[in-house]
């Protein structure tokens, strides 16, 4: 991948981008997850953590990654997959090879097509 920046990230009014390999580390009330980002522009990639578990799932998120807000993620594969929300977010960070930076808010492109297709909820 290019090293373009692909996915706006807003902190404190200014702008920063979320790459492909990136991890995102999701902290809620009762649980922490991590997200390693693969396809930034399809908003895919690796979760971990949390309810799941020591497992490993593939996963698109169709939500902002914003605190205050829970997150949905589809879990598998298009067509057959599992949808779980966390709780609300209390914490981003944003881990980068060499850096890390706590986020505010993350947004992920509009992709009418990334999240079709039934999914059942967990």
């Amino acid at each position: 991948m290019n090293s373009e920046l692909s996915i706006p990230t807003e902190i404190e009014g200014e702008y920063d981008y979320v790459r492909d390999g990136d991890v995102i580390l999701i902290v809620t009330a009762n649980h922490s997850y991590q997200f390693v980002v693969s396809d930034s522009e399809s908003r895919r990639g690796l979760l971990t953590g949390g309810t799941l578990g020591e497992g490993q799932f593939n996963a698109t998120t169709s939500s902002s990654l914003q605190e205050g807000f829970g997150v949905r993620f589809d879990l598998g594969l298009p067509g057959s997959c599992c949808r779980m929300v966390t709780s609300d977010v209390i914490e981003l960070v944003c881990v980068r090879q060499g850096e890390s930076a706590t986020k505010e808010i993350i947004k992920f492109p509009a992709s009418a097509s990334a999240m079709e297709g039934p999914c059942n909820g967990i």
